[in-house]
């Protein structure tokens, strides 16, 4: 069965469908690290900025502030981040030594869930990057 355009008439439900599959492939290539790409994502961006504040991790990862903040106790609560309280009242989030042990294991897997996308989007792939910034220009 190939593809027909007229089968996905509504973008929205068409990236939605899309969305599911690649976190599936992530949370597949990940299961063994015990993370889901939402938990590694998160680990990854507040290694990668070390130290942010929730504003700059909720930026970087394009979550609001309530949603990251309720993954963020969770992650806490797994002893991956430690959550403290910064210059001017600002919360901010550092890995913990297993946190960043989790990341270091999980970097291989994502590598691997990532070309593997890129092998099943073919050329496609490349335009993603250039679609996201093209949708968040107002």
């Amino acid at each position: 069965m190939g593809f027909k355009q007229e089968d996905y008439p509504c973008l929205c439900i068409s990236l939605r469908r899309s969305e599911r599959i690649i976190t599936e492939i992530y949370n597949e290539s990940l299961k063994e690290t015990g993370l889901l790409i939402t938990q590694f994502s998160l680990l990854y961006e507040i290694r990668k900025l070390e130290r942010p504040t929730m504003k700059q991790l909720a930026a970087a990862v394009g979550l609001d502030r309530s949603t990251l903040v309720r993954n963020l106790k969770l992650l806490e609560k797994a002893s991956f981040v430690r959550l403290r309280d910064g210059d001017q009242r600002h919360k901010t989030a550092e890995l913990t030594a297993s946190g960043r042990k989790a990341v270091e294991r999980g970097i291989p897997k994502w590598r691997e869930a990532k070309a593997e996308i890129q092998r099943r989007l073919g050329p496609l792939a490349d335009k993603i990057p250039k679609m996201h910034y093209l949708l968040e220009k107002r």
